[in-house]
């Protein structure tokens, strides 16, 4: 997965956290909002590094001030090559709501970012369309 699917991944999660399910299923959601948690923390630890060795100074949360938009300009496209990098060896914890999907209230945006990550639909209503 990459960064930006990882920060996707995690917002989608956080739309699912305030559903109600049987224990097991709840126990794997927050194991898996633990772990796209912890991803996220490295990804933003990551920037903040990046930021700092180029001069930038926090400006709020996920923003930052440089010397001038020269060093800005390449902060955001080395952030942007960062995100794009795959990292292969991360594996996240699977998910099966199948049999809760009645209860969803879920954007398409999260539905599409968790789609290799959590199952939605048993393989034969996929199958059907």
């Amino acid at each position: 997965m990459t960064p930006k699917q990882i920060i996707e991944a995690w917002m989608g999660v956080k739309e699912l956290t305030g559903l109600v399910l049987p224990y097991s299923k709840a126990r794997a959601l927050a194991a898996l909002k633990k772990k796209l948690q912890s991803e996220v923390d490295v990804i933003a630890e990551h920037e903040k590094s990046l930021a700092e060795s180029m001069g930038g100074k926090p400006d709020g949360p996920n923003d930052y001030i440089f010397p001038d938009q020269d060093i800005k300009k390449k902060f955001l496209l080395e952030v942007r090559r960062m995100h794009e990098e795959n990292d292969e060896t991360l594996t996240l914890p699977p998910l099966d709501l199948s049999e809760h999907t009645a209860q969803l209230r879920i954007s398409a945006a999260a539905i599409e970012a968790l789609e290799n990550i959590v199952q939605f639909e048993h393989d034969s209503e996929e199958a059907k369309g």
